[in-house]
This record gives structure tokens, sequence and C-alpha cells, in this order.
């Protein structure tokens, strides 16, 4: 065989092979692309569902608005069926749709007159293309179990974010919990200490009692004595018995003020000294509940702010997303592989021109 045309077959063949190599990168680099992006579409559905339940627990029964404002639209109808939008978009479908199924017949067997405009006098039987009857219903049952998705995931999100088996909500009731026997020990401690200012406020009673009689019985000895004296002295008629008896009254009238005077001294300190230590035992109650009522709320406040501030609501922070984006182009690998053969083509090419022009010099010689 000629040695050029065992030369054209093989660039031939070489053009074909960079060709395949071409369709086969180019194949290879869709590939690479359309796995990178269901592994990041798969990566982003598992991050969705994965904010669902800290979305419950923070938010209680407000979750689904919550989700619906803060998720792209696609990913929030994804986890809760459609908004409120596209349910009004899929209402008209599913009226539209009912109007179709009321008004259906049967027109697959009507005669079309098309062939007959070319004046050909041809009418031909023509299928006339309609959507059976089942297929509306079944598209109609499909948008309809689509509204009733959203209502009944709504629905089961809001009655569980709300419920008792929401941890933050029990955790807001044990902080409840914790402020009602609060309260109780402080109306408890109120009422001792009512009852204790009660017991004290009879206190002295008797000793007044005590003092007045044996004041009145020092007066009466004393006048007794003085009344003695003054017989004795042949003086008991005599004007000095009234001024002596008055002297008495009043001295024994101060020493039994003195008595009392003290005697209500005591009660005011003891007074001020009780209610005192009661209402700075009182202070202290107050401020050691008010200090476990907070950290209770405050328990609520940081669990809520960690599930809505967590790496699951971040979940690519972080993260080397290269590997979902290879950035690999079809037609550029197809190019590159075709231009890679063309170029080493070209060199044998060149270098056979270079030896035929030596070959043919030297037969000339």
């Amino acid at each position: 065989m000629d040695p050029m045309t065992l030369f054209g077959l093989g660039m031939g063949g070489s053009a074909l092979g960079s060709i395949l190599g071409g369709l086969g990168a180019s194949s290879s680099a869709s590939s690479a692309n359309k796995a990178a992006a269901d592994a990041r579409n798969f990566a982003q559905t598992q991050y969705t569902q994965a904010q669902l339940l800290p979305a419950l627990m923070a938010m209680g029964g407000g979750a689904p608005n919550f989700l619906r404002m803060i998720l792209p639209a696609d990913q929030a109808n994804q986890l809760l069926g459609p908004g409120t939008a596209d349910q009004e978009s899929i209402r008209k479908q599913i009226a539209d749709l009912d109007a179709q199924i009321a008004g259906w017949k049967d027109t697959s067997s009507t005669r079309n007159a098309l062939a007959g405009l070319r004046g050909n006098g041809d009418y031909s039987r023509v299928a006339t293309p309609q959507a059976s009857k089942a297929d509306l219903q079944a598209k109609r049952a499909a948008l309809a179990a689509q509204l009733t998705q959203s209502s009944d995931t709504t629905k089961a999100m809001s009655e569980w974010g709300s419920s008792q088996d929401n941890p933050i909500n029990a955790l807001q009731s044990l902080a409840q919990s914790s402020d009602e026997r609060g309260r109780g020990l402080l109306g408890s401690f109120d009422a001792g200490t009512s009852r204790l200012m009660q017991l004290i406020k009879g206190f002295g009673d008797q000793e007044r009692k005590d003092i007045a009689t044996q004041s009145a019985r020092d007066l009466q000895g004393l006048n007794r004595q003085t009344g003695s004296e003054l017989a004795a002295r042949g003086m008991a008629l005599s004007s000095m018995a009234p001024q002596l008896a008055a002297m008495n009254t009043r001295m024994m009238g101060e020493r039994r003020d003195t008595a009392m005077g003290n005697l209500n001294d005591r009660i005011s300190a003891m007074n001020v000294n009780t209610l005192g230590g009661r209402l700075n035992s009182r202070a202290g109650l107050q401020g050691a509940l008010d200090d476990r009522s907070l950290q209770s709320q405050g328990n609520v406040a940081n669990t809520r702010l960690q599930l809505l501030t967590g790496q699951t609501w971040n979940p690519w922070a972080g993260q080397n997303t290269t590997q979902y984006y290879p950035g690999l182009s079809s037609l550029g690998a197809f190019s590159s592989t075709i231009g890679n053969s063309m170029a080493g083509m070209g060199g044998t090419m060149g270098m056979l021109g270079a030896l035929r022009s030596l070959t043919g010099r030297g037969t000339q010689a």
C-alpha cells in the first residue's frame, strides 16, 4: 500500500479517535457536574429538614410562619407544602379543572376539515388531541393533595410546637411553676409575719395591768403610812393631810408612768427588731426567688437562641464547597481534547513534510 495512503488512514484514525475522545471528555464533564449538583441538592435538602425540629422547638406554634419567612420559597414549600400565594394558584387551577370535568365531552373522533381547506376535497378523519376525563380528575386529585398536605403539615406542626411535648414549652412550664411556688413561699412568709406581729401586739398587756395594780396598792399603802404618821403626831385632821395625799398620788403616778414608758420602749424595740428581721429575711427570700426566676427564663431564652443560631442554621459555614461546584465545561473538555489531538496531528504532518523535503534533495543530488 502506498505510504501516503497509510499515512492518510492513520491521520483519519487519529481524527476519529480525537473526536471520540472529545465526546467522552465532554460526557465525563457533564456527568461530574450533574453528580455535584445532585450531591448539592441532596445536602441542601438534608440541611433544610434538619432545621425543622429546632424551629419547632424554638418558635412553637409560630414555626410554620417563621420557616416561610427565613427559608427560600422552594425549601419552605418542600417542608410545609405550598404557601399562601401558591395555594391560591392551585385553587384557581382546581376550579378550572372542575369546569373542564363538568363540561367534558368525548371529541376524539370528530372530523377535521383541515385537508379540505387545501381545495382537494379530501376530508380526512383526524384525531383531535384531548385530555381524557380520567387525566383531568387525576390532575385535580394531585393538586387537592398538595393543599391537604400544606394544611395538615401546618396544623400538625402548630399543635406539636404549642404542646408540652415541645421541650421548650416544658422548660417554660417549669419556669412558671417555679415562679408560682416562689409566690406561694412569699405569701406564706408574709402570713407568718402577720401572725407574729399580731402576737407581739398583745405583748405587755398583762404587765400594764400589773403596773397599774401595783401602783394603786403602793399609793394606798403610802397614804395609810402617811395618815398613821400624822395621827401619831396629832395632826390627822390638819390641812397637811390632803397635801401629803396629793403629793403621794403625784409621786406614785410618776413612778407608774416611768414603768409604763419603759415597758412601751421594750415593746417598741421588740417590734422594730422583729419586723426588721422579717423584712430583711423577706428581702433575701425575694432576691433568691427573683434570681431563680431570671435563671429559669434565661435558660428558655438561651435555649431558643442556641436553636436558632447554631450550626443547623449555618450548615455551609466552614465547609469546602468546591466539591459541589467542579466548574467543568463540557464544550471546554471536548475542545481541549480535539485541540490536543489536532496539535499532535499537525506536528506529525510537519515532520513528514520535512522528511519528504530532505528525501527530494537527496534524489536531485
